[in-house]
């Protein structure tokens, strides 16, 4: 038990909390880690808590563009808390007193840091289960982050080249990868599940026809479609050297798979 943290001086209500290591390598780990002092916003919230405005440590937050305060990150939103600041430290509570009042806390936000993705939590959800799971890592490695079960950054969407020679699917853990496609015949190659912060690119390495197609259809975006379901490169003389990038993002609140046909000609399957 002890005095309530991130609070303004004075006495408050005496609140329990529970220890949770979020760096790993040890102490020399700590030696590593990058701190900045942030106001944290009576609105934080995390989701997955059975009081949501407890809010627990290892929370990603982003900064609200109207004042800069800290609030739980959400790449959905469009006040600012879409792009990643950093990580809460400490366990805090947003609200005060019997009545609950609202209030604002100071105190540390970790920019940089070997973390624990297991102790990561997206929008109250833990980050390894989370349907945003691979763009809270992009960001997080754009920080300079680095994860205890991806520490090459591999799953943040690092760049490596991944040869493909008959149809099959695409994973998610191949997330930034490059696919150099070279099969005896036609082949299709189908995109994971749609999950924010995926990018692919695809080129044809053989004269053959190329086929990259969404899993679920209709939500491809290429010329003059926004509900496609692929994209195939079959026009002779154009199939060697295709290439297709491909990366998931919000079009209009509706997260999308987006296209850009590099080299060659796409035909469109609606």
């Amino acid at each position: 038990m002890h005095n309530q943290q991130l609070a303004m001086p004075g006495i408050r209500t005496q609140v329990t909390t529970n220890a949770k290591e979020l760096f790993w390598g040890g102490d020399a780990s700590r030696l590593k880690v990058l701190r900045q002092q942030a106001i944290f916003s009576s609105t934080i919230r995390d989701a997955g808590n059975t009081v949501t405005t407890e809010i627990r440590a290892g929370l990603l937050c982003g900064a609200l563009t109207a004042d800069g305060k800290m609030v739980h990150w959400d790449p959905t939103a469009t006040d600012g808390s879409q792009w990643l600041r950093g990580v809460s430290e400490h366990e805090m509570i947003a609200t005060e007193g019997y009545a609950a009042t609202a209030v604002d806390r100071f105190g540390p936000l970790i920019v940089q840091a070997p973390l624990k993705a297991s102790q990561l939590l997206v929008l109250g959800t833990a980050l390894t289960s989370s349907a945003h799971q691979y763009l809270a890592r992009r960001q997080l490695h754009m920080l300079g982050c680095v994860l205890d079960d991806d520490q090459q950054g591999y799953l943040a969407g690092r760049p490596r080249t991944i040869g493909k020679t008959a149809t099959g699917s695409i994973a998610a853990t191949e997330n930034g990868a490059t696919f150099h496609v070279n099969g005896s015949g036609a082949v299709t190659l189908t995109l994971p599940t749609l999950a924010t912060g995926l990018a692919y690119r695809f080129i044809n390495v053989a004269d053959q026809n190329l086929i990259v197609a969404s899993a679920a259809g209709d939500d491809m975006v290429v010329i003059n479609d926004l509900s496609a379901d692929s994209v195939t490169f079959s026009t002779a003389s154009q199939k060697i050297g295709a290439t297709l990038d491909v990366w998931s993002d919000y079009v209009a609140g509706t997260l999308k798979w987006l296209t850009n046909v590099q080299i060659g000609t796409g035909t469109i399957a609606t």
